[in-house]
């Protein structure tokens, strides 16, 4: 009788043991299974948003470049002006 009782408790042990790990296996499918869908939402807004801006023409783009551009120049004539400045 007593080793039944002991054989009880530890199947009893397994089996919580067994439910946990299942347990944590459907819950870790199913966060895995939400962060995939947000990333996957967050993907298709991106695409959809560059397909708006294609269509369009891309403005952003060129003002970001003409600017980038207008900047890059107005560092360049500062570098040059410390140079001359500076290496005598």
């Amino acid at each position: 009788m007593k080793y039944f009782k002991a054989g009880a408790i530890l199947f009893c042990i397994f089996l919580v043991g067994i439910v946990a790990e299942a347990g944590l296996f459907y819950a870790g499918y199913h966060w895995g299974s939400a962060k995939y869908h947000v990333q996957n939402e967050d993907l298709r807004y991106a695409v959809d948003d560059c397909l708006v801006d294609l269509r369009a023409g891309c403005p952003a783009l060129y003002d970001y470049a003409v600017t980038l551009e207008a900047e890059n120049a107005r560092l360049n004539k500062k570098l040059n002006r410390y140079k001359k400045k500076y290496q005598k």
